[in-house]
């Protein structure tokens, strides 16, 4: 079990940092910092959910490669299982690979055969590299297609572009 990174604090007019509070609705920032597993509809920090299992690990760079498998702990709900490769440097993962038992739509879907995400670092930052996903269409009317694969590519990202002062000028208004 390793904690991920989160940091949440609150931002005034004055730009000095405040202890967060969720309930607290101002017109000041709430910001949360530390990348969270939830740009997918299913969450692998919740442990609860999910039982882990250490496959293999392999050296790499001075810092350790670790596999590990996941499996929904029940069948409903339609949480995949799979696997995830694990860097000890930071514990950031860097890529997943996600094997569905229950469809999320089976009206529409008969299969979901491949998905995966890959990860990449970027001037200090873990960002998408590469999402991909295979499935078989239940849709075979009209010249619907009877599957559909999806490529997703990340680059040419940007860090901490400077903003100009105008913007900030008016107070809200």
């Amino acid at each position: 079990e390793a904690p991920m990174r989160e940091l949440r604090y609150k931002l005034d007019a004055a730009g000095q940092r405040k202890p967060w509070d969720p309930d607290d609705e101002d017109d000041e920032v709430n910001v949360r910092d530390g990348r969270r597993l939830n740009e997918l509809p299913f969450y692998l920090e919740r442990l609860d959910r999910f039982n882990f299992r250490i496959v293999d690990r392999q050296y790499d760079r001075q810092q350790v490669l670790y596999r590990i498998a996941f499996e929904p702990k029940s069948d409903f709900g339609g949480l995949p299982g799979g696997t995830m490769w694990l860097l000890t440097n930071g514990y950031e993962i860097v890529h997943e690979e996600f094997h569905f038992k229950s469809l999320p739509a089976p009206w529409i879907l008969k299969s979901i055969d491949l998905v995966t995400r890959e990860w990449q670092q970027v001037e200090g930052h873990w960002v998408e590299k590469r999402i991909t996903a295979r499935a078989g269409l239940g849709l075979n009317f009209l010249g619907v297609p009877q599957s559909a694969e999806i490529v997703v590519q990340y680059d040419d990202y940007k860090f901490d572009l400077p903003l100009e002062e105008r913007l900030f000028q008016g107070g809200g208004e």
